[in-house]
């Protein structure tokens, strides 16, 4: 965390929020940009995924275990390959149709 982590985390685009209640969850996924999810494990499940999209977030993630069944390309958000790829996504965001993502709040 010291060496890694907190370097990071003095960037001025970098903000670090601990633990939060259900609710300001849903206010701080609801209100994102986008979530990266740059996972290179075989996620069996999407829980956090599934999560971010619910509260209206869409998701950025690298194409991994349940990542081609959560996330619906160019709906919910986009799967990626590369680091380019997730920039480049980035970019793309504000093109999507947030109202139209499911939403559970």
């Amino acid at each position: 965390m010291e060496t890694r982590i907190q370097p990071m985390l003095d960037h001025h685009l970098v903000q670090f929020v601990e633990e939060v209640d259900r609710g300001e969850e849903e206010k701080l996924l609801g209100d994102a940009y986008a979530r990266l999810f740059p996972i290179d494990w075989p996620e069996p499940f999407g829980l956090v995924m599934i999560e971010s999209i619910a509260c209206g977030a869409p998701v950025i993630a690298y194409r991994a275990g349940s990542v081609p069944e959560v996330v619906d390309a160019g709906l919910t958000g986009f799967i990626v390959e590369t680091i380019e790829d997730s920039v480049a996504a980035l970019e793309k965001v504000q093109f999507l149709d947030r109202k139209a993502l499911p939403r559970s709040v």
